[in-house]
């Protein structure tokens, strides 16, 4: 577990308890009217740079997860800590659980179109 969270911390996230954090910046829009239109654009790029650092984590923790599975976990991330600024900007972070880091992830079925799909082997019998 020590080197699964060793490792999270070099993309920017954390792993603690079972969920993976990632915290997000974003300043406010000066040229925006008002704070509150500047927070909009704002909030939004501060949750797409959580979720940078939450995709790059999952890749470290889970390096033969495909592209469309990983999307779908950082896009099911929760979004707590949210603080507005005054001037419109925006910290939050983003987490999601991670019940599993230690197991093994499934290997990758390289005859499949689909890179999501778990490898089946050829010569077990199935029911």
């Amino acid at each position: 577990m020590f080197a699964a969270a060793a490792a999270v911390g070099e993309s920017g996230a954390t792993l603690d308890a079972g969920k993976l954090s990632a915290r997000g910046v974003a300043a406010a829009d000066l040229r925006a009217p008002s704070a509150d239109i500047a927070r909009v654009k704002a909030e939004r790029s501060a949750r797409d740079r959580a979720k940078k650092k939450l995709a790059a984590a999952l890749g470290t923790l889970r390096p033969h997860l495909g592209t469309a599975a990983k999307e779908r976990l950082v896009d099911a991330a929760e979004a707590r800590d949210i603080s507005y600024g005054s001037d419109g900007s925006v910290q939050l972070t983003l987490s999601l659980p991670v019940p599993a880091v230690d197991a093994p992830a499934p290997a990758v079925n390289k005859t499949s179109k689909n890179p999501d799909a778990a490898a089946v082997d050829e010569h077990e019998e199935r029911p």
